[in-house]
């Protein structure tokens, strides 16, 4: 059923942005730049991203507006992991 990819998509979603800013966080108290963690993280950020024509071409009204706030969300941590901020 696709709610529950949906429900899978925007957790998985949720959990790479906690662990990209936690990479981030990470980088800023220690000034240890970790490639490896950061760009484990950047690339689920970018993977997420390139999942997300996919699920919102699938979904419905309610799914979508879910969707674009999952996206937003990404694109800003995104962002911010390229600005190093």
């Amino acid at each position: 059923m696709f709610n529950e990819e949906l429900e899978a998509y925007v957790n998985e979603v949720k959990e790479t942005i906690q662990n990209a800013q936690e990479a981030l966080l990470e980088i800023k108290i220690t000034r240890e730049n970790d490639p490896s963690h950061y760009s484990f993280a950047m690339k689920e950020l970018l993977r997420l991203e390139a999942n997300f024509p996919g699920y919102y071409a699938k979904a419905g009204p309610d799914e979508k507006e879910i969707l674009l706030e999952a996206k937003e969300q990404l694109e800003y941590t995104k962002d911010v992991m390229d600005k190093g901020i």
